[in-house]
């Protein structure tokens, strides 16, 4: 198996295992939670490897999908703190909150971390 087909592998596989924590765990976020996001996020860093674009489209089209699963670990890490964080006014609007919280900090994230990923591994072609 090659280096490009591994690394889809670990990412979709990373990607899979994080939305199967987020929807199996039932009522509030434990540490535990943060804890399997933090090993998932270990096994994306050591198994990725963005590989370089010879295009601007090349590079987006690569760090998107990266970006993605690295915000919705980065949400799982941090879902104990956010839910110790937001106020309880009652528990479906909490749940509501905590929801939309998290959402947008996986929104910015992975934004964020497309911009750092597109510009990381935008390498034009050498010249002969």
């Amino acid at each position: 198996m090659d280096k490009v087909a591994v690394d889809q592998v670990a990412l979709a596989g990373t990607g899979i295992a994080g939305v199967i924590a987020i929807s199996a765990s039932e009522g509030a976020y434990e540490p535990f939670d943060a804890v399997a996001g933090t090993v998932l996020a270990i096994v994306l860093i050591s198994l990725y490897r963005p590989r370089p674009a010879q295009t601007t489209a090349g590079a987006w089209a690569a760090a998107v999908p990266a970006a993605a699963v690295g915000a919705l670990l980065f949400c799982l890490i941090i879902s104990p703190l956010v839910e110790s964080i937001v106020p309880d006014p009652s528990t479906q609007n909490r749940s509501l909150a905590i929801s939309s919280t998290l959402s947008i900090i996986w929104l910015f994230t992975a934004a964020v971390g497309a911009t750092v990923l597109a510009h990381t591994a935008h390498r034009p072609a050498p010249r002969p």
